[in-house]
């Protein structure tokens, strides 16, 4: 019922043209509209002026920039954001320990392989062997067990195949508290141990309990940083008239405007990135007819 009432309220603010934006800088530094918190089952049902909208999403995004960031430990823009993030008086120790890790022959013979996998927009796939137990039920469904932060309590997910699977499974991975490790994060850390040590420098740089909230946090305040602070802000400045959304790591504008949107984000980002381009997939979000009469 809950969930009922949620999307017929967002539904309500559409129609009755109820927008809300919020960012928080000590946060997620992510945008959050009526958009980003729409039901992606909703998309089909949407147009503007009567005009398709189509999306370019990331690949593999959260361990996209993770490769980023530590592709960039000697870029001075992701420093400026770690130091709001840990705070500046750790950054030398963290850039320290980091280097130390990463600057070895076994580090990059562990972690390019992976690099790969993210880069070419194939890292769920890349992952699915690792997990030989998770197998599906007898109807074909993936069931797992995964902690709702609202609830405080542990609930079972269903996933129609393992790579949707590994989607979640990803984020347990990176987001996992070390004083409680999922067994999922042990498995990854047998085959990926110095990588895993360096997501741990960013978990461990602080006594409170929460510390290992500050990676996650890290990831998001980059992608917003890049997503909102640097490619859809020149997009706009370039293009005033484009009508330009976000929905965290996906750019969206009205199909007709889709190719010049398409080739400026790959161009704007090869320049934030310095070269470590991730993979995009396109969606157009109608793309029955029934779907663009409805909408």
């Amino acid at each position: 019922m809950a969930k009922a009432y949620s999307y017929w309220y967002t539904a309500l603010m559409f129609r009755e043209q109820c927008y809300r934006i919020s960012r928080n800088p000590d946060s997620d530094n992510r945008l959050h509209t009526n958009l980003t918190n729409m039901p992606s089952k909703f998309r089909p049902y949407l147009t503007y002026y009567g005009e398709n909208i189509q999306s370019l999403d990331i690949k593999n995004s959260q361990p996209y920039f993770m490769v980023l960031v530590l592709e960039s430990i000697g870029n001075s823009r992701i420093i400026e954001i770690m130091s709001r993030v840990f705070g500046s008086g750790n950054i030398g120790t963290i850039l320290q320990k980091l280097q130390q890790t990463t600057s070895s022959k076994v580090f990059q013979e562990e972690f390019t392989p992976l690099k790969k996998a993210v880069l070419t927009g194939q890292f769920y796939e890349f992952l699915m062997p690792l997990f030989k137990d998770i197998t599906p039920d007898y109807d074909g469904v993936f069931r797992k067990k995964f902690y709702n932060s609202d609830t405080g309590k542990a609930e079972v997910k269903e996933f129609p195949t393992k790579r949707d699977l590994m989607k979640k499974l990803t984020l347990q991975i990176l987001y996992t508290p070390l004083k409680r490790p999922s067994k999922e994060y042990l498995i990854f850390k047998q085959h990926f141990p110095l990588l895993c040590e360096c997501i741990e420098i960013f978990k461990t740089i602080s006594d409170d309990k929460d510390s290992f909230k500050l990676f996650p946090k890290l990831l998001q305040q980059v992608e917003s940083d890049c997503v909102i602070d640097t490619i859809t802000k020149q997009i706009a400045e370039t293009n005033p008239d484009m009508p330009l959304w976000t929905i965290h790591d996906s750019f969206c504008t009205t199909q007709s405007w889709f190719p010049i949107l398409e080739s400026m984000v790959q161009e704007l980002f090869l320049s934030y990135s310095q070269g470590v381009l991730p993979s995009f997939k396109s969606e157009l979000w109608c793309n029955t007819d029934e779907c663009l009469k409805v909408a």
